[in-house]
């Protein structure tokens, strides 16, 4: 939920920053030219494109950022959200040949450390839970296809997002399932 707000009010101090693209598309965080992106990957997943990109981040943030930190608690989905968006930048910013804003790759990192988390303690949740899982999968998989069809869609961020949740979930333990909790 923290996660959520500092997505929000983030946005809100920095709205100046917003800049527009001579074909009218919105720019953030001072990235007018590729060259410019690669110095802000640390920042990148703290900005959004436009109100609506900053509200459809937020509710998928809310609702997958519950499950994450149910499974992980606070800390930890902190430190998942960070750690991916930061993969994401910097995969965007070595792969992509425009600028990259949102905490997109961030919030598919999330995704893929709940579905580790789901798939590797698979005997430990229900039925649901799984198809819990399978959703999110076939999110991911439907966004990237749309951002395969959108040149402003970078889905680099996405794909490091995802690996950086995934690889990040590999080694956290959830704190859900911690041993004192198996009792």
């Amino acid at each position: 939920m923290a996660l959520l707000w500092k997505n929000y009010l983030y946005n809100i101090v920095r709205k100046r920053w917003y800049v527009k693209a001579p074909d009218g598309t919105t720019l953030s965080w001072r990235r007018k030219t590729p060259s410019s992106s690669r110095s802000c990957a640390a920042s990148s997943d703290l900005c959004s494109a436009s109100w609506d990109h900053l509200l459809g981040n937020c509710l998928v943030l809310y609702v997958v950022g519950m499950a994450c930190e149910h499974a992980f608690g606070f800390e930890r989905t902190a430190i998942v959200y960070f750690t991916n968006g930061l993969a994401g930048s910097l995969l965007s910013a070595a792969l992509s040949p425009g600028p990259s804003v949102g905490a997109s790759g961030a919030i598919f990192g999330v995704v893929a450390a709940v579905v580790v988390v789901l798939y590797r303690h698979q005997e430990r949740f229900s039925l649901r839970d799984k198809r819990i899982g399978f959703v999110l999968l076939v999110w991911a998989g439907y966004q990237i296809s749309t951002g395969l069809l959108n040149p402003y869609i970078d889905n680099y961020g996405h794909l490091g997002g995802l690996a950086g949740g995934g690889s990040t979930a590999l080694l956290l333990e959830p704190s859900l399932l911690s041993r004192r909790s198996r009792r």
